[in-house]
């Protein structure tokens, strides 16, 4: 059997084009993963910052007697201490924009998971009452929910992870 030049170099080109295909879906990977890890540090940074901590742990402090008191202290802080205002509606934007990053494919929610599970799952717990109160009289389902996937997510795998903490 002959074998001519152009032959072998169809498939050795054929060959290379394997390689450099493998190798390029390989350095997308990595890339991904390299992107991942940037976003996900981005956000531990922002858990770690103490007027962060700060803001988060007065928003846990914010107990509001029902609904309107809710509504009312809000309203007094947006119109009276908008610096208070914004720290405390800042948390949740916070938890709000990781629920998109993990909705939409940009961070692995294990990231999330392995360090800020608790903050998460307190804020939800607490506040879920007032956020589907929101929903509700302001005709408005889309309020709060990112933050709300963000707790289904974190608490699924928080669930496999741990059994033996929930009943």
């Amino acid at each position: 059997m002959i074998v001519d030049y152009q032959t072998i170099f169809i498939v050795l080109t054929g060959i290379g084009m394997i390689i450099a295909l493998t190798y390029y879906s390989f350095q997308i990977r990595n890339q991904n993963k390299t992107r991942q890890a940037q976003i996900y540090l981005q956000i531990y940074n922002k858990f770690a910052d103490p007027d962060w901590l700060e803001r988060y742990y007065k928003s846990r402090i914010f107990k509001p007697k029902d609904f309107e008191d809710y509504v009312n202290t809000l309203t007094d802080l947006r119109e009276n201490n908008t610096r208070a205002y914004a720290e405390l509606v800042s948390v949740g934007a916070t938890f709000e924009g990781m629920g998109v990053l993990i909705k939409r494919g940009f961070i692995d929610p294990q990231y999330v998971a392995d360090t800020m599970t608790s903050l998460i799952i307190h804020y939800w717990e607490e506040k879920e009452h007032l956020f589907r109160e929101l929903r509700e009289r302001w005709n408005n389902p889309r309020i709060y929910e990112e933050i709300e996937y963000l707790y289904s997510v974190i608490s699924e795998i928080d669930i496999k992870e741990h059994p033996e903490l929930k009943t």
